[in-house]
């Protein structure tokens, strides 16, 4: 969060609870786009309503991520910036 917080252009929400299940941990506005970051520990994956939300989001136009470390965050805003240009 503190990396996502010192973004210009971004606005990031931890949530911490949902109606819905499978919502992704971190909500962000990053330059106009809606991006969800699902943090997990090493070696855990997404479980399956996690992965269909992000099906759901990815075919609605938005990001969503696996994040297990800030790099990955890193390169998952890196990714973002590089398909807008």
């Amino acid at each position: 969060m503190a990396y996502l917080k010192q973004l210009p252009c971004c606005k990031a929400y931890k949530v911490i609870s949902a109606n819905e299940r499978g919502v992704a941990d971190i909500l962000l506005c990053y330059k106009g786009q809606f991006v969800a970051f699902e943090t997990k520990r090493p070696r855990k994956d997404l479980e399956p309503i996690q992965a269909a939300q992000f099906k759901l989001i990815n075919q609605a136009g938005g990001y969503a991520f696996r994040i297990r470390s800030k790099q990955e965050a890193i390169e998952a805003i890196t990714l973002i910036d590089l398909e807008r240009h």
